[in-house]
């Protein structure tokens, strides 16, 4: 059976514009594909990234050899040292004003309000994920919470007795503050050592989460 030459060659072309096509299409395919990698890959390690600098920093506190760590002055002062700025501030109104009704506190929550704004910041970054974003703002969240009204309660009582000069001794005022704030931060789980247990417990969580990029898993 003899093929016209015209009809050959039309064949030859339909064949021709098929395998062009599907080239094209596979192309733009591996293309594709080979962006999302890209894409997948960078976002992949900025989630690590972010992980990595959410662990730093919650550990910093605990780190004796950061400046973070909570047991140097200049991050922690310490109630005693506190009250006992307090207590100059209030013989000073005495002395000058010869009256004790009038004294009024003035005192600051910043370790309060770091984590404050701490968890603010954790609570919009795109690149945590969001069962640890989220566990880790509560947590802050409640010890900020727990933290702040324990010293106003405690802080407004030491007023309340300077104001009235309830006190046998003024030397001992400090330490008996410090020791009933750590007792109600003892009883509400928010001691030094109860928030270093939950930091492991959320650097655990960390760690179980990036072993999903290890490769050799």
């Amino acid at each position: 059976m003899n093929i016209p030459l015209q009809e050959i060659s039309s064949i030859v072309q339909i064949c021709f514009y098929i395998t062009g096509s599907t080239i094209a299409i596979l192309t733009y395919r591996s293309a594709k594909k080979g962006l999302l990698n890209t894409v997948n890959t960078e976002y992949q390690k900025r989630v690590m990234d972010h992980l990595d600098e959410l662990s730093n920093i919650l550990y910093a506190e605990f780190d004796r050899n950061s400046e973070q760590y909570w047991g140097h002055s200049n991050n922690n002062p310490g109630f005693v040292t506190i009250v006992e700025g307090i207590i100059d501030r209030y013989l000073e109104h005495l002395q000058k004003h010869g009256n004790s009704e009038t004294f009024e506190m003035t005192y600051e929550l910043p370790n309060a309000l770091k984590l404050h704004e701490l968890a603010a910041r954790i609570k919009s970054d795109p690149f945590l994920p969001d069962d640890i974003a989220n566990y880790v703002v509560n947590h802050l969240e409640i010890r900020s919470g727990a933290v702040g009204e324990t010293i106003i309660e405690e802080f407004e009582s030491l007023g309340e007795i300077l104001r009235t000069q309830q006190y046998s001794s003024l030397d001992e005022l400090p330490l008996t503050i410090h020791l009933r704030i750590s007792k109600k931060l003892d009883d509400k789980r928010m001691s030094m050592e109860d928030v270093e247990e939950e930091v492991h417990r959320i650097r655990g969580m960390i760690k179980e989460h990036l072993k999903a990029y290890n490769p050799l898993n």
